[in-house]
This record gives C-alpha cells, sequence and structure tokens, in this order.
C-alpha cells in the first residue's frame, strides 16, 4: 500500500513544512513514497518554570488573587494534574482560552504562593503548543499578560524549560511495518493484551528519552477515531534551559534511523541464522533482538541494518521545519 504524508501546518497538531531538499529521489538511493512528502518537527509538551525576583513576587501575588476568579481567565485543574504536576505548589488552574473548547488542551497554571509574606515564588506553566496553534498562543500570551509585567517577556526572560517533547508523525505507518535502529537496546516494551508491541522506549523517563507510539490504537482506547499514524517523541529535560535559545537547539532527531522493513541477510550463506533473527524482531522489536545477539554478530548486524536504512527518513530537513514553526508561534520571543 503507498505510504502517503499529508502536508501539515502548525495548529491542531500540523507542524510545518520544511523546504525541499535537492537530495530527495536522488539516484543515490531508490525512490520511496515518502520522498515525495515532508515531515516537520512540533512541540507536544512544554514545561516552564518562572522563579520572579524578589521585587517582583509581592505585585505578581496581588495581580493572580485580583484575576484568579474570573471564570473567564481561570478554571479550576483535575485533581489528577495537581497529583501529576503540582508537586511544591498551593494552586492548580487552567488558562481559560477562546479557540480552545476542549478542556484537557488548555494550558495549566501552577502556583506557590507565601501566604504570610503575600508572595509569589514560583510559577510553573504546563501546555501543549502544537495544540494551541497560533490563535491559542496569542490568547495564552495575553493571559499571562494578567498576571506578570509585560506578559510573555516576563516569561522568555525568567523562564525555564524543565521538559519538551518533540515529536514527528509517520502516517500510515504501524508498528509492525517499521523498524527503529538504535544506538543501544529499548529500555522497555509496552505490550497490548493480545501481546502486540504497542509503545517502544528508548531511555529512562528520569532522562532523555525516545517514545514511538501508535496515535491511532491510542485514541482508540479512548473511543476515538483517527487516520493511521506513529508517532515518534523525543521527551528532553534540559535542565532549564531559556525560551529565547529554542531556536538553536539541537536536533534530537539527529542520529535516528529507521527501516521499513528488513533487508536480506548480509551473508547469504547464513540465511537460517537471519530467519532466526527476523522472527525475534517481530516478538521483540529490533532493539530487543539486537541485545540477544553475540557482540560481534551485533555489530555486524548493525552495520548491515545501517545501510539499508529508509532513504526518506531525513532527520537535517525534518529539522528544517523547526526555527519557522519556533517562530510563527512565537514561543521563544521576548518582544510583543
Amino acid at each position: 500500500m503507498p505510504i502517503k504524508i499529508p502536508l501539515k501546518q502548525a495548529g491542531s497538531n500540523k507542524p510545518h513544512i520544511p523546504p525541499k531538499s535537492a537530495t530527495a529521489g536522488s539516484s543515490d538511493h531508490p525512490t520511496h513514497p515518502l520522498d515525495k512528502q515532508y515531515l516537520s518537527p512540533f512541540i507536544d509538551w512544554l514545561t516552564i518554570n518562572v522563579s520572579p525576583p524578589d521585587g517582583d513576587q509581592h505585585d505578581i501575588y496581588n495581580a493572580f488573587w485580583t484575576a484568579v476568579d474570573d471564570a473567564e481567565l481561570f478554571a479550576d485543574a483535575t485533581a489528577a494534574e495537581k497529583k501529576a504536576f503540582g508537586t511544591g505548589f498551593n494552586v492548580a488552574k487552567r488558562l481559560v482560552l477562546p479557540s480552545i473548547e476542549t478542556e484537557k488542551k488548555r494550558p495549566t497554571l501552577f502556583v506557590r504562593h507565601l501566604v504570610t509574606t503575600k508572595r509569589i515564588a514560583k510559577l510553573r506553566l504546563n501546555f501543549v503548543p502544537v495544540d494551541l496553534g497560533v490563535a491559542g498562543m496569542m490568547e495564552l500570551h495575553a493571559a499571562i499578560n494578567t498576571i506578570v509585567p509585560d506578559g510573555w517577556e516576563y516569561v522568555a526572560k525568567h523562564g525555564r524549560i524543565t521538559r519538551i517533547d518533540v515529536a514527528v508523525d509517520l502516517p500510515d505507518l504501524t508498528m509492525d511495518s517499521i523498524h527503529f535502529l538504535p544506538k543501544k537496546p529499548a529500555h522497555m516494551l509496552q505490550l497490548s493484551p493480545g501481546g502486540e508491541i504497542e509503545t517502544i522506549y528508548f531511555g529512562k523517563p528520569k532522562s532523555n528519552q525516545i517514545a514511538i507510539y501508535d496515535r491511532a490504537k491510542k485514541r482508540a482506547k479512548l473511543g476515538q477515531e483517527m487516520p493511521q499514524c506513529l508517532r515518534i517523541e523525543r521527551k528532553l529535560k534540559p535542565g532549564g534551559m531559556k525560551l529565547t535559545s529554542l531556536p538553536a537547539m539541537g536536533n534530537p532527531f539527529a542520529d535516528t534511523k529507521f527501516l521499513i522493513a528488513l533487508p536480506g541477510p548480509p551473508n547469504p550463506a547464513k540465511e537460517k541464522e537471519w530467519t532466526l533473527f527476523s522472527d525475534s524482531v517481530e516478538k521483540r522489536g529490533l532493539a530487543a533482538a539486537l541485545a540477544l545477539l553475540p557482540k560481534d554478530r551485533r555489530t555486524a548486524y548493525k552495520k548491515h541494518l545501517s545501510a539499508n536504512a529508509l532513504p526518506a527518513w531525513k532527520p537535517e530537513e525534518i529539522w528544517a521545519g523547526w526555527v519557522p514553526m519556533i517562530e510563527e508561534l512565537k514561543i521563544a520571543s521576548a518582544h510583543w
């Protein structure tokens, strides 16, 4: 079945399209259906911590408690949100944005306030930029302006990113139609009740991690329908990176490689050995199957697989859409 990649725009889960590369479909590698379309990154989660200077904490306290009862600006966060993300904070609120009707897509604001001295010592903002789009981001900037001086400029100046999830969607693909070739074995596999691989994680949850999962199946569990799609997501914890540093962020997909299907054996004389390996890949996933091999054979197999990687997966071209997306949403802008 042909694999089609729909063109995507920023806002409503549709990221930018990077410029066409002169190498796409060149004679260096066979043309693949994916070569005719372009993938682009988007931000699927962003956590920003803002620690106001001492001289601003009292004014921000007054501004917040003046605005917090306005139902057109704030709604209560869920108990699950407070438990999952609110450690060390006193208050959790959803920011009501006119263009965002779905409650779970509203940004969440956590506040650590000091009652006795009437100060706000810390703010935390969680949101999904790709869900907000351009209109939602503009509304978010306006909402923040009611709390901190100079609005988003203040967030850009004093805010630090503690978590950012950067994702790319691969339409029409399933977990059994694509293989991810990692540098290291998978940390964890998530299996369905029927034993099928649903999600593959590389790295530990408390550090930088790669997750690959079937979005259609994830939505189906919630009673929702969507076209078949895989998502590769880099969950990064950059240790307090400034918002203004986002445009210069390194490509988190630079070393990633995909295969649509396993090639033939590197040595035709050992086809039976390769067949056993292929069966292991089907059952465990590529990374786990490689981890079971002796070191010399694992090295040889990885070299062979790397030479047969999906040519349409071009991390450098994908990353060409990063800065345009950042600029359109004005996430990193300190000037409003």
